[in-house]
């Protein structure tokens, strides 16, 4: 699977173009896209708010969510893992342990939002 960067027009393929998706699903705030209002997240709302085991785990659901909805099937990507911690200036830290491929490779990202 391929596609294009969304900031510097070059072409992704593979393990780059999945961490592009990611990243774009996880930093595009809910509603925020016009052709498609129902793609993104709501993590800019957690932002600032003390991270309790309660809203640790609304964060990991909402992750694993907009994941499962919106990373293309092609990537054939299994998330198996949610981790979220606190960043510095009151953003969210998300660390993701995933499978891709057909061959099943191992997959790590960290996803830094930021207020």
């Amino acid at each position: 699977m391929q596609g294009m960067d969304r900031v510097t027009g070059r072409l992704l393929s593979g393990d780059p173009y999945l961490r592009h998706v990611i990243s774009d699903i996880l930093t595009t705030p809910f509603r925020e896209q016009a052709t498609d209002r129902a793609y993104g997240v709501s993590l800019y709302d957690y932002i600032g708010r003390k991270l309790t085991d309660a809203l640790i785990a609304d964060i990991m659901i909402e992750v694993r969510d907009a994941l499962i909805r919106w990373v293309p099937s092609e990537f054939d990507f299994d998330l198996r893992r949610v981790l979220v911690q606190p960043a510095d200036g009151g953003g969210l830290e998300i660390h993701l342990t995933a499978r891709f491929g057909v061959t099943g490779a191992p997959f790590n990202h960290i996803e830094v939002i930021t207020p």
